[in-house]
């Protein structure tokens, strides 16, 4: 669900929503997830349950990035920077999806994910 602050045309100053709302921040910063850095042991995983959309995950120690866009049980990397920024497949078990840390060391990432569907 977008939740918003105050008019949605016009943002002064820095503006947060808590409780798994957006973060908007300073104007021209846009969306920030920088500070919800995740450390991930090799081969740990985190879940995206009853879910289809995009995420965002970024290693914070390389700067790897990757756009995961995933739906109807498929997923594929449409956009990647570097190599070291995990894997992610369907489980079917969770209705979503699975992102792995398969760059064999344990590592700190931040995962953006926007839910455009509650269901794989």
């Amino acid at each position: 669900m977008l939740k918003s602050v105050g008019n949605p045309s016009v943002r002064y100053g820095d503006q947060t929503i808590f409780d798994g709302g957006l973060i908007f921040g300073t104007p021209g910063e846009g969306l920030d997830s920088s500070s919800a850095k995740q450390n991930v042991l090799a081969g740990g995983s985190v879940d995206f349950a009853n879910f289809s959309g995009v995420i965002f995950v970024c290693n914070h120690g390389t700067g790897s990035v990757a756009i995961f866009s995933c739906g109807a049980g498929a997923t594929v990397a449409s956009g990647t920077i570097g190599t070291t920024f995990g894997s992610l497949a369907y489980n079917a078990g969770i209705n979503g999806y699975r992102w792995t840390n398969d760059t064999g060391a344990t590592r700190d990432f931040t995962f953006l994910p926007l839910r455009l569907r509650d269901s794989a």
